[in-house]
């Protein structure tokens, strides 16, 4: 009897322990979203400002979103190659953050690609590759790979 009550106790203890962890991951990826959300986003290419900016005219991925970011562009500090800094404007409501974050660093990734080398990478696709089960995982990451992290 005394065997049930342990085992039975230490299920308990072990559904608190995994609830207590689920909660507290919840709590933190909530927190660091709304870091995301106000802090700068920031690129740096190995091409001094007035290559990487012509004329004042920013890469395209950064024109398309430039009236929802702020943008903040110097030199890096040995003077060989420029930052280029994005966060989001302070006034836009209404919108999805998280949606809104991802589109800044897409923009800044696709910008440093252009600006390093005239295009945006994609990887090479094999002419006998399939869309199948097995390669789909890799096959969403692929696509899906601008948003967050790194891969």
């Amino acid at each position: 009897m005394a065997k049930k009550q342990t085992a039975g106790l230490v299920g308990v203890l072990v559904a608190a322990g995994a609830g207590y962890l689920i909660t507290n991951t919840v709590k933190q990826k909530k927190a660091a979203l709304n870091d995301a959300v106000g802090r700068w986003h920031t690129i740096t290419v190995n091409v001094p400002v007035a290559e990487a900016i012509p004329n004042g005219t920013l890469p395209e991925p950064l024109n398309r979103i430039s009236d929802m970011i702020e943008i903040d562009i110097r030199p890096t500090p040995d003077a060989t190659g420029t930052e280029i800094a994005a966060r989001l404007n302070a006034t836009e409501d209404g919108i999805d953050r998280q949606k809104a974050v991802r589109k800044v660093r897409k923009a800044l990734r696709e910008s440093q690609m252009i600006i390093e080398t005239g295009e945006i990478l994609m990887p090479d696709r094999g002419k006998t590759t399939e869309p199948t089960l097995l390669n789909a995982p890799i096959r969403y990451f692929t696509n899906n790979r601008f948003g967050e992290g790194r891969l």
